[in-house]
């Protein structure tokens, strides 16, 4: 009796993993990410065409870990870098889905290099 009920378990649980379609849910996420990737794109080509003081410049990294560029904290007087990599400032940049895509993609490893390209 007993191993005809894990025969049914047995059964039971390959067909519920049968009907989970993981491809998709690696496509799903996949195009979550390009999306994020996509939308930090747009914000720093942006934020490098409004840039009255250094035209074409691209944001220092954050590497405090809150999102917001801070001075003498991420970035000294005149622009110079605290350092050239770190990750991507999403809160001045205004980018959510930024934020949403170090969070649940990356998790705390999310770095840019941006800095690098000035």
């Amino acid at each position: 009796m007993l191993l005809v009920v894990m025969l049914i378990g047995m059964a039971a649980a390959l067909l519920v993993y049968g009907m989970v379609d993981t491809d998709s849910l690696v496509l799903q996420r996949n195009n979550n990410v390009a999306a994020a990737f996509e939308q930090a794109k747009q914000a720093m080509i942006g934020r490098a065409v409004v840039d009255q003081n250094r035209p074409g410049s691209l944001p220092c990294p954050d590497i405090d870990n809150d999102g917001v560029l801070t001075l003498n904290v991420d970035y000294f007087s005149g622009g110079v870098c605290a350092r050239l990599i770190g990750r991507l400032p999403w809160r001045t940049l205004d980018c959510r889905t930024c934020a949403m895509m170090q969070a649940n993609v990356c998790g705390t490893h999310c770095p840019t290099c941006s800095a690098t390209m000035r």
